[in-house]
């Protein structure tokens, strides 16, 4: 999936929760960090926070690289801070890939 097939996409996660991607920021391998790079070693279409000084950035993983979550929609709320989507996804450790079922 690409980060433009992402967008107004629908994805439900193992806790039964939905959200729907409103926009993300792509980074193809290339331009992942060297830190980050554990990212491209997940599957694709995967759900993966990575660690940021404290704050878990939710990433979904895609076959050209990796898209990170800007703005989901949850809950019935618009979301756009990455330690709000976090939490409002249930993401609660870094590295830990979660599939998404569309």
């Amino acid at each position: 999936m690409t980060s433009a097939e992402l967008k107004g996409k629908q994805f439900s996660l193992s806790n039964g929760i939905t959200f729907k991607v409103l926009d993300v920021e792509f980074y193809p391998p290339s331009k992942v960090s060297r830190r980050n790079k554990i990212l491209l070693d997940f599957e694709p279409n995967q759900l993966v926070a990575i660690d940021y000084r404290g704050t878990l950035i939710p990433n979904i993983t895609t076959e050209q690289g990796v898209a990170c979550l800007k703005s989901v929609e949850a809950n019935g709320k618009t979301l756009t801070r990455p330690k709000v989507i976090s939490a409002a996804l249930g993401i609660t450790e870094s590295k830990k890939p979660e599939l998404l079922q569309l």
